[in-house]
């Protein structure tokens, strides 16, 4: 095989021709930080560059630019500093009102909302080091940079213009006695020509001087042919130096009889031929730069002989053969009873050149076949509808061809539970056990729903619902081994298909010892908690009443133990009433010694464990 290889960065001479596009303008700075705003410019070049080297040459050539801005003095005249001082006027009228010192006055002119724009065209002449680079095999593609100096020189219309509704403003000032005219506070005189004109449109040329700008130049290069390329970038000159000069219009006046209406003396007493100079009247202006950036498109040609294109012999591709991958007998069989089941198994090599991942599908009555890479290590994740997922790992062998996945089946065991009065009870202990190894731990939910998702197969399970203030209840299941026989789930059911049901305790029996401190009626909170277990059933069955019942052992008189049982049965009670259980629905009655449960009567010797048994609070609950 062979290749053409396009040789497009050369040493050599190159010719350019482009054109612009940007924010060619004049850069000044106006009173109150005011600046001027550039507009859009243009402009066209015939460019020669040579390359003494791969990568570095040098650039010149001619150009012409268009530059365009617009400025905008928004400084109220009585605040500017820059305003014009005609010294020496005259005026007759107040010589003869005042005497001699309102003889002699200055004039002051000022700026108010001046707009003001500017064009002008340029012959530029550049030198700038130039840098240059190409990328890839073909060479068709690279990217160009330039800095060096620009010699811009002015050349036909230079001109400015202001705008209608740019306001020129005009006062006398008398230095003695220090009068300014008009002034509301002053003689009730007549204007003599002062006043506002905002009707005035000044056009004219404008004197600008030779710039001296840095220039610079980034931009990417498509090779065409290997003697034409096409270049596209952008570019930004900076003026250094001030190009403000004179003006060519000396026939602009600022006033004179003529544009000021209120005038009725001839031009000498208010300031004729008073000259106007562009650049917003030049005065509020002390420098003005050229700024150019935007964007460039054009040519470049190679000159003089083109390299031909270098053929280059490409040698044949080897290409590396890759291994066989061989048939393998896949197998999925349940862990518990060996019985292949229908499964997806998603197939993933972790250590092969080559990516390798599959899916296939098992079957209960056959083997399925696959192409597997040899002596490499799979991960295999094995999903059967409504069973979890399950993942293991495998290796391949060259010798061995049959591959055996073992996968455990575990159902899920749920329920609910409800009290005897069809109402849905939460919070309820779930204990599921085979009554040897296995245990599961659950608790039924605000709707009394409870779920065990992953049990095992095979096995004889208790599910056992117990909540304080109830009588527990148990639900015997069978899982079956066998995976034709199991399901993904299995309801907790009784024989009659209901689910779990706790009945309320008929009689519960505390120890007064966890209830109260020795010879003590005032509950502690570890008393209030056992309660509160009472309190939730008694909430979640408002048919049922309670008897609350206090006892105590045979020691110390009969009339003490009667007051002491009294008071602790009382005090249960009240905690009840406190935590919303209402009084009509609680007795509280106190028995003393009256209802042994032992033999340790008054005078009996006695172990400190039987009376113990002896001091207690027993919950009766009945129905109303």
């Amino acid at each position: 095989l062979n290749a053409s290889v396009s040789k497009g960065q050369e040493k050599g001479l190159y010719t350019t021709i482009g054109g612009s596009l940007g924010a060619n303008h004049y850069r000044y700075t106006l009173d109150n930080n005011n600046s001027s705003v550039p507009q859009l410019g243009f402009g066209g070049n015939l460019g020669l560059q040579y390359f003494f080297s791969k990568h570095w040459g040098l650039g010149t050539g001619l150009g012409i630019a268009y530059y365009n801005s617009k400025g905008t003095y928004a400084n109220s005249w009585e605040n500017d500093s820059k305003h014009y001082l005609f010294k020496g006027m005259y005026d007759d009228d107040f010589r003869y009102l005042f005497g001699e010192d309102y003889r002699d006055y200055d004039l002051r002119l000022g700026l108010k909302d001046w707009k003001e724009s500017q064009q002008g065209y340029f012959f530029e002449i550049p030198l700038m080091l130039m840098y240059q680079t190409k990328w890839g095999t073909s060479q068709s593609w690279g990217m160009y940079a330039g800095l060096g100096g620009k010699i811009q020189l002015p050349v036909f219309s230079q001109t400015y213009s202001v705008k209608k509704g740019s306001e020129l403003s005009v006062a006398g000032y008398y230095p003695k006695p220090d009068l300014v005219l008009p002034d509301p506070a002053g003689p009730d005189v007549s204007w003599h020509g002062y006043g506002t004109n905002s009707e005035i449109t000044y056009k004219g040329d404008m004197d600008i001087k030779t710039s001296f700008a840095l220039s610079g130049k980034l931009g990417l290069i498509k090779t065409l042919t290997p003697r034409l390329d096409f270049i596209f970038g952008v570019y930004m000159d900076y003026g250094l130096s001030n190009i403000k000069d004179g003006n060519k219009t000396p026939e602009a006046y600022l006033i004179n009889p003529e544009n000021n209406t209120k005038t009725i003396h001839p031009a000498a007493y208010v300031g004729d031929h008073l000259q106007y100079n562009g650049y917003i009247n030049s005065h509020p202006v002390d420098k003005v730069n050229l700024m150019a950036l935007g964007g460039e498109i054009g040519l470049r040609i190679k000159l003089g002989k083109v390299k031909k294109e270098k053929k280059i012999e490409e040698q044949p591709v080897i290409r590396e053969i890759k291994p066989i991958k061989p048939s393998y007998t896949l197998r999925v069989l349940d862990s518990l009873t060996k019985k292949p089941l229908s499964t997806q198994v998603d197939i993933v090599c972790r250590t092969c050149t080559d990516l390798d991942n599959q899916t296939v599908y098992s079957s209960n009555t056959n083997a399925v076949t696959t192409n597997l890479y040899p002596e490499n290590k799979y991960d295999a994740t094995i999903t059967k509808t409504g069973f979890p997922s399950y993942s293991t790992q495998f290796v391949t062998t060259s010798g061995e061809n049959e591959i055996t996945l073992l996968i455990p089946l575990h159902p899920s065991i749920s329920g609910t539970v409800k009290n005897n009065k069809n109402n849905l009870l939460p919070d309820v202990n779930i204990k599921i056990t085979d009554l040897a190894s296995k245990n599961y731990d659950a608790q039924t939910n605000r709707e009394g729903y409870f779920i065990v998702p992953s049990v095992d197969a095979g096995t004889h399970y208790y599910v056992i619902a117990s909540k304080a203030g109830y009588a527990s209840d148990t639900v015997q299941l069978d899982i079956p081994s066998d995976p034709d026989k199991l399901q993904p789930s299995y309801v907790a059911l009784k024989l009659n298909s209901e689910g779990i049901t706790l009945n309320p305790l008929k009689k519960m029996m505390i120890s007064a010892l966890v209830l109260f401190d020795l010879d003590k009626f005032d509950l502690g909170p570890n008393a209030k908690k056992e309660i509160d277990a009472i309190v939730t059933m008694l909430n979640e069955n408002p048919e049922i009443q309670v008897s609350v019942e206090g006892h105590t052992d045979a020691r110390g008189s009969a009339a003490y133990n009667k007051k002491l049982s009294q008071e602790r049965a009382d005090g249960v009670k009240n905690y009840m009433v406190e935590q919303g259980i209402t009084s009509n629905r609680i007795k509280s009655t106190g028995y003393g010694f009256s209802r042994l449960l032992n033999r340790c009567k008054p005078g009996v010797k006695c172990s400190e464990e039987e009376h113990q048994e002896n001091r207690r609070v027993e919950f009766i609950f009945t129905e109303k």
